[in-house]
């Protein structure tokens, strides 16, 4: 079965365990290996949907990718941006975007 026609099923599990005692539990584990494995699965086709000049948020960074929102996005959509795109000084809470080759930590864009 191609675990990409369940991918928005997993998705909606995963924000629904998040709102019970489960997170954090085996159950909520094994659902984010599942969106990791999916997206392992998907590195072409994720990278080609990567916005090239918008500015992204970095939610956090772990298990290789930084989970980021797109911050020119009135609901922002989350991206999934492998972290050897990522320019070595960016981290959490950062803005980052593409220079070309790496994604590169900008200033905010919403400082006045």
């Amino acid at each position: 079965m191609d675990l990409n026609l369940l991918e928005p099923i997993i998705n909606n599990l995963d924000k629904a365990i998040h709102k019970t005692n489960l997170k954090d539990s085996f159950i909520d584990e094994f659902i984010h290996d599942l969106q990791r494995s999916i997206l392992r699965q998907n590195l072409d086709y994720d990278y080609s949907k990567l916005p090239k000049n918008t500015i992204f948020e970095v939610d956090y960074i772990e298990n290789g990718f930084a989970s980021c929102l797109d911050t020119a996005q009135k609901h922002s959509e989350k991206y999934y941006i492998p972290e050897e795109l990522l320019d070595e000084t960016a981290k959490n809470a950062d803005y980052i975007q593409l220079d070309g080759n790496k994604y590169t930590a900008v200033s905010n864009p919403y400082k006045n």
